[in-house]
């Protein structure tokens, strides 16, 4: 094998492995994934459907850990009600915490809110995890599954507004 050939079998060589570098590079970095305690969970929705957080995987979502008897998840719900349905982009998930689903249901009923994606967390899986012992909590979390943001307490729309920009 001449010098020349050696030479371009070198060059071939290193450029596939350049190729397959790239290409494992783009793979991982377009990963759809959620927090991985959460991957596989599913959560009863107030409607009676199941739902994942793996139905969100690669998208950025905001997650609201509130209660119908505490008061400044209340106060805050219209809020992020609202900016839920003016944001399509991000998905909001409501996690009732360890609430009776007819509590929450006549609770919905009597305030008005038209919440999608509200999901009875009947265990408080998300506040044993996130230490959402008080509440309210807001989880922020980017398309790519890692949380950008814990909001302890109750939001107001700076603060929202501000931890939203943090995983667009």
């Amino acid at each position: 094998m001449s010098k020349t050939q050696k030479s371009s079998k070198i060059l071939w060589i290193i450029t596939a492995i350049a190729a397959i570098a790239i290409i494992a590079i783009i793979l991982i970095a377009t990963k759809k994934t959620v927090p991985a305690d959460f991957e596989h969970t599913q959560f009863e929705t107030i409607s009676g459907k199941s739902l994942s957080l793996s139905d969100f995987a690669g998208e950025a979502m905001v997650i609201n850990l509130w209660a119908t008897w505490c008061p400044p998840c209340r106060r805050e719900l219209p809020l992020l009600a609202k900016t839920a349905q003016e944001i399509p982009d991000i998905n909001f998930i409501f996690a009732e915490q360890r609430d009776a689903a007819n509590n929450v249901k006549s609770y919905m009923s009597r305030s008005g809110l038209k919440i999608e994606n509200l999901v009875l967390d009947f265990d408080g899986k998300f506040g044993d995890k996130y230490g959402g012992n008080s509440l309210p909590m807001t989880i922020f979390i980017d398309n790519t599954g890692k949380i950008a943001a814990i909001h302890n307490g109750l939001i107001n729309e700076s603060q929202l507004m501000a931890n939203l920009d943090k995983i667009r």
